[in-house]
């Protein structure tokens, strides 16, 4: 029974693309298995686990680098010492740093 309701909540995470927990699911699967004594399906399960872990680390890292990447543009754009071409990457590197549109030029915010 709890091998199910744990198989059907990665599924449903699957299904709503919500699979931020997946990774303790995972690890609870191993659990559950490796105290069934099934130490193969647990180490499978135990796997899955580490590469869930492994992705969402460097998913975090990537994140705050682009993050970092964009505060850099954003910033440098309003000091002037950059110019962008690109206007829709511009908005979205202020707006990702929490900065309005609005300290933009004229000319670039009309877009």
């Amino acid at each position: 029974m709890c091998l199910r309701s744990l198989d059907f909540s990665l599924g449903l995470s699957k299904e709503v693309g919500d699979t931020g927990r997946d990774s303790d699911v995972l690890g609870e699967i191993a659990d559950v298995y490796t105290e069934m004594g099934d130490l193969d399906k647990a180490g499978q399960a135990s796997s899955l686990h580490c590469v869930h872990c492994h992705i969402a680390l460097l998913c975090s890292v990537l994140l705050n680098r682009l993050q970092e990447m964009a505060a850099t543009v954003a910033f440098a754009y309003i000091l002037g010492t950059i110019s962008c071409t690109n206007v829709e990457f511009l908005k979205a590197a202020m707006l990702s740093q929490g900065l309005h549109a609005g300290l933009l030029p004229c000319e670039v915010s009309k877009f």
